[in-house]
């Protein structure tokens, strides 16, 4: 039965409780005249209070601010990708702003630009501190939407102790709230505490990380001036040694290429000034690139013939068709050498199979062997002369550095016409012979280089074929475009030819870190997702609360007429009840924990009274879908 217990005025009086029916009377001298309320209409329910951070304009800001914040890390990582960064970091420069390519550098003002970008505060703090306050905001809006959840289950009745009166989410851990709301079925609070738990332990450090700097080039123009031009009958008298000793070095032996070559170009010089940062400089531009290349074929077919000139020496023939060119080789063999390597340039081949071929035969002594020669191979070349316009990146450090090639990309159409002086190129290539007695090969000084790279690529099997083929592509290639660029090249000065490049100018710009990104916009697209429900449920749900329960007096007016009194007053009046803790009785109390609880609005006024129900109500409802 429920009670309505009067308050102790001193405290040696002792608790004075009457039916539920019978309204406790003030002490003597204290009525105070009550405020006259008309009753409500008929079929209008009562007003509910509403948390300022549940009404819709709370809401909605979040909404806004939400998708605000979405479009902008969306915008920034589309901008980010596709023009290098989204903004440029001022960085103090203490070079000089120009230089020249030629090798001397055109020294200019200096500066320096100290911001706020530069200290990295904007991409760091104030991300973060963005995200903190809108974390903030959805904690405000979960923290209501949880509080609010007892006085819903009651308007909704047959709410159990634990969903209802005896529900409190502020006295669980902030950690461990959400899963005490999945416990009680209170999915969209649950959904919510865990939103926020999200967005200020995982999103708002994100965002620190959320945007990072990185050095990139920008294009800029610059006037770049040619005063030399490609001269090919320079290469028609010319000395091949130092040519095929400097691809020796660098083929063979890991040494640096030479200015305006990489190995397999050779790229007509020009100069260029181009901004300068830390001492170093970045200049692309059009210009020519020459190389010669060979198509190999191991030849199967040939007919060998030899010559014998005393005890283990003769001459060797060997005689071929390649590709519809034919050619006849022949070399001295002697047991002086265990390895016989030997060129020899076709230039009489018909115009269809391309004029001319080189040949090399490779095969090692044998006084045994019919021929003096074991293992012996027959490879033929046909030899390609390339010009095409190029756009050349090249890179300079320091006021004396050498251009180094940073990039090169075709950008025209190549000429393939063959070079006028190319037999005297290729009889010149493969004629240049030096005496080394210490070698135990017998080859020319082209061949050298093909053995030591074949060698070096292939220890074990040096002297197959297909490794061969290989090593002469590459020594042939690297021997033409080093005598290009040391030889072919002649001053037009005072005459020079000017034309616009592109200067890439070391620049700092702001990234989007796209994994720190993407985690950011699937977090907010959870909390927008939840708001989005939130108000839904809200407009779904309503509670007794028709003010806010601020206080005693407040929670005392909730209560009021309520079963909860009398409880009360039965539990404090029990002998067992330990340091005055009702709700440690109630607990363990089958009248609070077994039964059901809702509220109704008796008088039609909004003064709700919280009533206990039967067992088995409590039953249906614990076997029932969820209210939250």
């Amino acid at each position: 039965m429920p009670w309505n217990c009067k308050p102790r005025m001193n405290p040696q009086d002792s608790i004075s409780c009457s039916p539920a029916g019978e309204a406790p009377s003030l002490p003597p001298g204290q009525e105070t005249p009550a405020k006259k309320f008309g009753k409500r209409p008929q079929g209008i329910p009562p007003n509910e209070w509403l948390s300022a951070a549940l009404r819709r304009i709370s809401l909605l800001s979040f909404i806004i601010t939400n998708l605000g914040l979405m479009a902008s890390i969306i915008a920034l990582t589309i901008q980010s990708s596709r023009w290098q960064g989204f903004a440029t970091i001022a960085v103090k420069n203490d070079a000089s702003d120009t230089a020249l390519i030629n090798g001397t550098l055109e020294t200019g003002p200096q500066g320096e630009s100290d911001s706020l970008l530069s200290l990295g505060l904007v991409w760091t703090a104030l991300p973060t501190v963005i995200f903190q306050l809108f974390s903030a905001h959805w904690a405000w809006i979960s923290g209501a939407l949880a509080e609010r959840q007892p006085y819903v289950e009651l308007r909704n009745g047959s709410a159990s102790a634990q969903r209802s009166i005896l529900l409190d989410y502020r006295a669980t851990a902030l950690p461990l709230r959400w899963w005490r709301a999945f416990r009680l079925r209170h999915s969209t609070i649950a959904v919510a505490l865990l939103a926020s738990l999200v967005l200020q332990f995982l999103a708002a450090p994100l965002s620190a990380r959320l945007f990072a700097p990185k050095d990139v080039m920008l294009p800029s123009t610059a006037s770049v001036s040619f005063s030399s031009a490609f001269n090919e009958t320079s290469l028609g008298d010319l000395d091949w040694r130092p040519a095929i000793h400097t691809t020796a070095a660098t083929l063979v032996y890991g040494g640096q290429h030479i200015p305006w070559t990489d190995g397999e170009f050779s790229f007509r010089p020009f100069t260029a000034v181009a901004p300068q940062i830390n001492n170093t400089f970045h200049i692309a531009a059009e210009t020519m690139a020459y190389s010669a290349y060979v198509s190999c074929e191991a030849i199967r077919e040939y007919v060998i013939n030899l010559v014998p000139s005393g005890q283990g020496r003769g001459e060797v023939t060997v005689a071929g068709n390649d590709r519809g060119c034919p050619f006849q080789l022949s070399t001295a063999v002697t047991a002086s050498a265990e390895v016989y390597f030997r060129g020899k340039a076709v230039a009489d081949c018909p115009p269809a199979s391309n004029f001319g071929r080189l040949v090399f035969a490779v095969g090692t002594y044998s006084a045994s062997s019919p021929y003096l020669l074991s293992n012996l191979s027959i490879i033929s070349c046909a030899t390609l002369y390339r010009t095409a316009p190029v756009m050349l990146g090249l890179t300079l450090t320091g006021a004396t550095g050498a251009p180094v090639i940073r990039s090169s990309a075709e950008s025209g159409r190549p000429d393939t016409t063959r070079a006028a002086k190319w037999k005297n190129i290729e009889f010149g290539i493969l004629g240049s012979v030096v005496f080394n007695p210490g070698l135990i090969w017998s080859t020319s000084d082209f061949g050298v280089v093909v053995l030591n790279q074949a060698q070096k690529k292939a220890p074990a099997h040096w002297l197959t074929p297909e490794n061969l083929i290989q090593a002469i592509s590459k020594a042939f290639t690297g021997v033409y475009s080093i005598a290009v660029a040391t030889n072919a090249f002649d001053s037009t000065f005072p005459v020079q030819e000017t034309v616009i490049g592109t200067a890439l100018e070391p620049t700092t710009r702001l990234f989007v870190v796209y994994w720190a990104a993407y985690l950011v916009l699937a977090i907010l697209a959870l909390t927008l997702f939840t708001a989005c429900w939130v108000i839904f449920y809200v407009r779904k749900t309503r509670s007794i609360l028709t003010e806010e329960p601020e206080g005693l007096l407040s929670s005392a007016g909730i209560i009021e007429g309520s079963d909860l009194i009398g409880l009360v007053g039965q539990i404090r009046e029990r002998d067992e009840i330990p340091d005055g803790r009702v709700r440690h009785i109630a607990l363990g109390w089958d009248y609070v924990t077994e039964g059901t609880w809702s509220a109704g609005d008796m008088d039609n006024r909004g003064c709700w009274s919280i009533k206990r129900e039967t067992t088995q109500t409590h039953q249906e409802e614990r076997s029932g879908a969820s209210t939250g």
